[in-house]
């Protein structure tokens, strides 16, 4: 899938782990609170500056697709935290498949990442929050 799929497909039933203001300004090297109150015009025009060198919209987009979860139903019920748990893995946009476990701080996923705000229902899917932005070798 590509990003403008993922995002334009109205349709589609969703599990988003979206990382919080805190795990970005983290991978940024940004002082905490930078990112706290900004508008999404605000953020797509300082993005460039905010980039390590050499990283580019496409590297940008290939990270999304890592926290966006696609599966045939996503529900309070199928796709809540409990659930994820209980299948022990989640596949992401990119075809990557993480696992899903219980970790020293809570639930995580890919081993690294933990999930601090779960089940936030959505009109076309769940969302959790999560504590690190999922990059992978993508940085």
């Amino acid at each position: 899938f590509s990003l403008a799929e993922v995002l334009g497909n109205k349709k589609a039933e969703v599990v988003l782990f979206a990382p919080s203001n805190a795990a970005f300004e983290n991978l940024l090297g940004i002082d905490p609170g930078t990112l706290n109150g900004l508008t999404i015009d605000e953020v797509k025009s300082a993005l460039p500056g905010l980039l390590p060198p050499g990283v580019g919209v496409d590297a940008v987009a290939q990270i999304l697709l890592k926290h966006v979860s696609l599966p045939k139903r996503a529900n309070i019920w199928t796709a809540s935290e409990n659930a994820l748990l209980a299948k022990g893995s989640v596949e992401v946009a990119d075809d990557s498949v993480f696992a899903v476990g219980v970790g020293a701080n809570g639930v995580q996923v890919n081993y690294e990442t933990t999930i601090i705000k779960a089940n936030i229902k959505a009109r076309n899917g769940v969302i959790h929050f999560i504590d690190t932005v999922i990059v992978d070798d993508l940085l």
